[in-house]
């Protein structure tokens, strides 16, 4: 929680992509799932969201720079699986790989569901 108001001052003072994409991270992970989602889109709204890239850390201690539009539509897609709201979590992944088709993540995340 201390983290949160942290990114938010921050994000406040400086209006980075990077600060709003951390702040949509730890709603997500506190679970404010409907914050996370309203953070999300203006992440997704950001012109810069399409080449400004983030680095996804992978279990195998692989990295990868994503487009900030791709990894957000990628977590509104965990978030949709999360509500069982399946057909969104398609439409998001397929979003996340349309902006970006080499994200593993969201291949890995489609492929899944996919396989339910």
């Amino acid at each position: 929680k201390e983290s949160l108001s942290y990114y938010e001052k921050l994000e406040k003072i400086e209006n980075q992509l990077y600060y709003k994409y951390q702040i949509a991270t730890i709603q997500f992970n506190l679970s404010r799932l409907k914050e996370c989602s309203q953070t999300l889109n203006e992440v997704i709204k950001n012109p810069d969201s399409k080449t400004k890239t983030i680095q996804i850390d992978y279990e195998d201690n692989t990295v990868q720079s994503v487009p900030y539009q791709a990894a957000a539509y990628n977590i509104l897609g965990v978030l949709s699986l999360q509500l069982k709201e399946d057909e969104s979590a398609k439409t998001y992944f397929s979003n996340a790989l349309s902006v970006f088709p080499e994200f593993m993540l969201a291949k890995n995340n489609l492929d899944y569901l996919l396989a339910k």
